[in-house]
Parts: C-alpha cells; sequence; structure tokens
C-alpha cells in the first residue's frame, strides 16, 4: 500500500516517476584533469536523486522509531534541529553551527542556555516557533512515548517559552555536552502532530505519515512501505535556493550486491556502505566513482560477561588474542579497515594512541585459558573446564554477510586455541531484543559511536538491560565515565577517556575487532556529495545532477 500525506496529489507524483522511465543512461565525461571550470562546473538546481536502502525505516517519527541509520538520514531530510553538528570530531570535541536557531548563548554560570531562532516556516506555511520546541521537547521526554534516546536529556529541568522566537534551556547543572543534548532530535510540528495524545503514539502507524509537514530541505509526497519513498523539494525550506535537486527517492534494495549492480547500471545514483568486494568494480567504471571517508564506528564481538564462561577478564582476554583480527579485516576489508584497539576510534578526538591491538598469538590463549582452568581432557580438541566445554554461541544478523563471513573465520581461528563457536543467524529485531534481554553468550555487531565519546550507553553498568548488552560492570568505569560527562575541560576529560579505554583493553568485555572507513558508491553525475562520519547525505542541501542517468 502506498501513501500519500493527505495534502499531496498522487498525480503530481506519478509525473516524478515518468521522468525517472525518460531518463537517458551513459557515462559522464568530467573532462580532463587541471581544466579551468566552466559552465558545467557551476552548480545548477533539478533533477531526480535516486539512492537506496536494504531495509525501509519503521516509521517517520523518530521518537518512536527503531533507531536506525536510514532511519536518521531521512528524518535529516524532512526535518530540522536548533544547531547543526560539524564533522570536525577529530581535533576536539565537536562544534555546531545554526540551524532553526541563528544564535545561541550560555548564562554565567553555565545552566541556562537560550536558542534565539530565525524566522521559519513549516512546508504548510505556519510560522516554527519556541512552542514547537518546547513541545518536541516535552514529547522526547515522554515515558509513554519512551524515545530511546530520552537519558540525552535528563540534565534539563525544563524549556522556557521566551517569546515567539526565543527558548531558554534550564539545566541542573553545567556540563561538557549541553549544547548536544538540547540539541538532541529534530524539531517537530506541534500543530499536526500535538493532535494525537502520546500514549497513542506507539501505535499510531501511518497516521504521521498522513499528517506530516516537514521543516527540512524536503517534503514527503509518497511512501509505499518496503518499496519506495519519494521526497520533494520543500519550498519553504529557509536557505535560499537550496536544497538544489527537485526530489529525491530512496528505493529499498535489500541485497547489497543488486544495488551495486543498480549503480553500475545506472539505476541508482548513490549507495552507501559498500563492501570491500564490491569497491574495484566501481572504481573500474567510467559510469560511477567511489568515495571514502573517515568513520567513527568499531565492529566488535560482545561477551556476556555474566555467562559462567566469560566472566574472567583473563578468559575473554584469551578470546582476544585467539583472534587474527588483521586476517580479518586482510581478508574482508583489504586497505579499507584497520583492526581496532579500544573503545575510541582512531579518528576521533580522545583515542589514546599509547595503546596497541593485542595480538594475534593463539599460544599465549592456551597458556591463559589453562590458567583459568581449561584443559582439553577429553582429547576432542575442545578445552572444558569442570567437565564443561568451552563451547559458545555467536549470534548474527542473517542479513549481515561482512559479519556472516567474519564469523566464519573466527570460527577456524578460535578452534585453534580450543575454543567452539557455534554461529547462530537470527534477523535483526531477534538479534537486539535478545542482546537486551541478556539472553546470548556472544554476538558480532557495530557501533556509531557518538562524537562526544560518551561510552555510557554502551559500558556504564546503569545501562545494563538496554545497550551494555554484555551486563558489563565496574564500579571504577562507572566513576570515570561520569567524571568525563561532568568535567568541562577537553584536557583533563580526554585523560579521564583515556583510563576508560586502558581499563577496557585490559578487561575486553569486548573483542574490538575493526574500524572500517565508510566507502559509498556514486554515479558520475552526482556532484558535490561530501560524506562524513555524520552522515553520507551530510551535504544534501549542495548535491547537484550533472547530466542524465
Amino acid at each position: 500500500m502506498r501513501y500519500y500525506p493527505r495534502h499531496m496529489n498522487p498525480l503530481r507524483i506519478l509525473g516524478g516517476a515518468a521522468f525517472l522511465l525518460l531518463c537517458a543512461c551513459g557515462p559522464v565525461d568530467e573532462g580532463p584533469a587541471g581544466a579551468l571550470p566552466s559552465d558545467r562546473d557551476l552548480p545548477r538546481p533539478g533533477g531526480t536523486l535516486v539512492i537506496t536502502n536494504r531495509s525501509d525505516v519503521d516509521t517517520i517519527n523518530d521518537l518512536v522509531s527503531d533507531g536506525s541509520n536510514h532511519g536518521r538520514d531521512i528524518e535529516r531530510f524532512l526535518f530540522q534541529q536548533l544547531v547543526r553538528e560539524r564533522p570536525d570530531f577529530q581535533e576536539g570535541p565537536p562544534t555546531f553551527e545554526p540551524q532553526l536557531a541563528e544564535r545561541w548563548e550560555f548564562s554565567d554560570d553555565g545552566k541556562t542556555l537560550t536558542f534565539h531562532l530565525r524566522a521559519a516556516e513549516w512546508s504548510d506555511g505556519v510560522p516554527l516557533t519556541a512552542e514547537d520546541v518546547r513541545w518536541s521537547w516535552i514529547a522526547q521526554t515522554a515515558p509513554e512515548v519512551a524515545w530511546r534516546q530520552r537519558n540525552r536529556k535528563e540534565g534539563i529541568q525544563d524549556v522556557e517559552v521566551v517569546d515567539e522566537r526565543t527558548v531558554r534551556f534550564h539545566f541542573s547543572t553545567a556540563y561538557p555536552d549541553q549544547l548536544d543534548d538540547a540539541n538532541a532530535g529534530v524539531i517537530l510540528p506541534r500543530h499536526a502532530w500535538g493532535a494525537k495524545p502520546f500514549s497513542e503514539w506507539r501505535t499510531a502507524g501511518s497516521w504521521f505519515v498522513d499528517t506530516i509537514v516537514s521543516s527540512g530541505p524536503f517534503v514527503l509526497t509518497s511512501w509505499e512501505p518496503s518499496q519506495e519513498m519519494v521526497l520533494e523539494r520543500n519550498p519553504r525550506y529557509g536557505r535560499s535556493g537550496r536544497p538544489l535537486l527537485d526530489r529525491v527517492i530512496v528505493r529499498i534494495v535489500p541485497e547489497k550486491t543488486t544495488q551495486i549492480n543498480q549503480l553500475l547500471g545506472g539505476e541508482l545514483d548513490y549507495v552507501r556502505v559498500v563492501p570491500a568486494d564490491q569497491i574495484e568494480r566501481l572504481e573500474q567504471s567510467e559510469r560511477t566513482a567511489v568515495v571514502s571517508s573517515a568513520g567513527r564506528n568499531f565492529d566488535y564481538l560482545c561477551w556476556n560477561t555474566r555467562h559462567p564462561m566469560l566472566t574472567s577478564a583473563e578468559v575473554r582476554r584469551a578470546l582476544t588474542l585467539a583472534t587474527d583480527r588483521q586476517a580479518i579485516v586482510d581478508s574482508i576489508y583489504g586497505d579499507y579497515a584497520r583492526v581496532a584497539v579500544t573503545s575510541v576510534p582512531a579518528s576521533t578526538w580522545a583515542f589514546d594512541d599509547s595503546l596497541e591491538p593485542w595480538p594475534y598469538d593463539s599460544s599465549a590463549a592456551s597458556r591463559l585459558l589453562t590458567t583459568a582452568g581449561f584443559a582439553d581432557a577429553d582429547g576432542d580438541g575442545i578445552v572444558e573446564r569442570a567437565g564443561e566445554p568451552l563451547e559458545i554461541e555467536l549470534l548474527v544478523q542473517s542479513g549481515n554477510r561482512v559479519h556472516i563471513d567474519a564469523a566464519t573465520l573466527l570460527q577456524a581461528q578460535l578452534r585453534r586455541s580450543g575454543v567452539s563457536l557455534v554461529i547462530r543467524q537470527v534477523e535483526f529485531k531477534t538479534w537486539l531484543e535478545r542482546l537486551k534481554n541478556q539472553d546470548f553468550e556472544a554476538a558480532i555487531g557495530g557501533w556509531f559511536i557518538p562524537t562526544s565519546l560518551d561510552m555510557s550507553f554502551a559500558f556504564h553498568s546503569r545501562e545494563i538491560g538496554s545497550y551494555n548488552f554484555g551486563s558489563y560492570s565496574n564500579p571504577e568505569v562507572d566513576r570515570l565515565l561520569d567524571a568525563a560527562a561532568a568535567t568541562l575541560a577537553t584536557e583533563p576529560r580526554t585523560e579521564l577517556l583515556h583510563q576508560v579505554q586502558a581499563m577496557l583493553h585490559q578487561e575486553q568485555p569486548y573483542t574490538f575487532l575493526w574500524e572500517p572507513l565508510l566507502i559509498d558508491g556514486r554515479s558520475q553525475r552526482v556532484r558535490d556529495s561530501r560524506p562524513n562520519a555524520l552522515s553520507s547525505y551530510y551535504s544534501i542541501d549542495d548535491w547537484w545532477l550533472d547530466g542524465p542517468r
């Protein structure tokens, strides 16, 4: 079933689809290297960009969504925040630039943050005001809504409407991430979505689509779940002359290889997260190009520290030593990833470069297991303790080819140290549910770390039952995380984060596997795309199309 917002005309949307069918295909000549700029190098408006994702968003309202990266991208196409984070987190804590707020300032005691909004309208012409900002905060913190990031708002005592274009956040105390926390989440339309009680939001279904209005660069014109979403230029978007694109079509293509084939064939314009084994195909085609950027993510093996075989840091360290991570990186990623060291990616501002990744050393792993009481008493190649073999079930998401391939390599590697790894593939929702319920022994997954580098969500004991999947609990790590979250000055905060990394490095609640570069593929006709670790579509306002598909 295709959903159309009530104020949209389906006949106009069909015209956009007909435009796609009539587009000619062919490679684009970029001109000789070093050529002087010409008219074709100047940005120009118009055209339809076709992008893709493996799965659809579950809802248009992020406050009740599953929180996927794809969902966040769609959200930013449709809605704005008070400010926009800059991609400058390699050098220090991130900085911000105006978006809905044209300026902001803190009080002398640091406990009050005042935003001054620019004149802005929703896509239906209704003014966007401070009342929308306050109401969005109420929705974000409402227990009935149960937003997955509501903890980001815990330090905010109240949001005060000073006047139509001035809003004031009152904090219980001053801390480093106040601006980031105030800004977390987008500003939602009170006049459109305030009609439904928060208690009904999680069962509202297509109601949010029927009633949606936008403040972002695009408006939603139709959505056929699990197939296609059509977004068109928002004429009331507050940035003059932007976006340059007329529309964006988001197609759901579950298989990554199919995405790449469609990009090479001219059916798609942009593919996020290109598998390493497909990069050469894109580089060799005249039709396509590869774009890469440093990430803020890592992949991991999470150990359930409550499992009797995995409670000891020595055992977990042995499992890391038994893992040849460099061989996995070489096999799967080549030069497009590096072995991870700890919980802070090496491309971010507080990475402790004095730490080295644990080496692959199966002999040392075997010695540690022996010290922990394991031995292969029955000669079957698997060590046991008190008659129980060291057999670990590894949960893997069934749609993630990289993790499936890595799990197979891990299985063979751990076997050399007498560890049996049993691979269990499950779909994503089951994977996530089992991890949150600690109903697992080990799992392979990945994290995008917030640029504030607050790792509490994964390693603080108060997050057990949420995203601290492995039930890791260390009072000293809790203390250091809390201290870092309360320390305003960058240098002492960095030192606290270094101490956290050192302790996690020793205790190995995760085996930190690798840090991949972010590799995207694009058509040669896509110009001025500047993906970064915040989003592949960070500069979507400025993207333009040079020639037909």
